[in-house]
């Protein structure tokens, strides 16, 4: 009886240490937003100007390139009236370029270098891409932690 017992723990504990290899166990890919304030602390309020913020970056050739619309989308939110969620590509793209550096234009005008720095995650069923650093003009910028992970980054508009 002990054998059997100690069979069905044996084999209960293979299933459950065993399962994150399996898609289904699978967490989520990581979730991060941008919210950009100006340096006096004003929020990015007007609807034209935050419709124009987008990122480029230069491609191996030397040519600038933009990130898609849909890798840096815009949301309405709060406490800020938009953040800018950055995709899961877009964290694969920046560790795949090695340098992870990003211009960002507002306006139709650049305002400074956005770096993200990422590792992938180890822990098991969760191994994804995430963010090890962010800096803006190589000052670094703190993720605020709340319903979700917002870096809110001062600008000069």
């Amino acid at each position: 009886m002990n054998t059997l017992k100690a069979l069905v723990t044996v084999l209960v504990l293979a299933l459950l240490l065993g399962s994150c290899e399996k898609p289904d166990c699978q967490a989520p890919p990581p979730s991060y937003s941008f919210a950009f304030v100006d340096t006096l602390g004003q929020l990015l309020t007007d609807t034209t100007l935050a419709q124009s913020v987008k990122l480029t970056y230069a491609a191996a050739s030397g040519t600038q390139m933009d990130v898609k619309e849909n890798d840096f989308k815009v949301h309405s939110s709060s406490p800020y009236p938009y953040t800018y969620e950055a995709s899961y590509k877009l964290l694969v793209h920046a560790a795949e370029q090695g340098k992870g550096d990003y211009t960002v234009e507002i306006g139709g005008k650049p305002r400074g270098t956005l770096h993200l720095k990422t590792y992938v995650n180890r822990n098991p069923c969760n191994g994804w891409y995430d963010l090890a650093e962010v800096r803006y003009n190589d000052k670094a910028v703190s993720p605020m932690i709340g319903n979700g992970v917002t870096y809110v980054v001062l600008v000069n508009l």
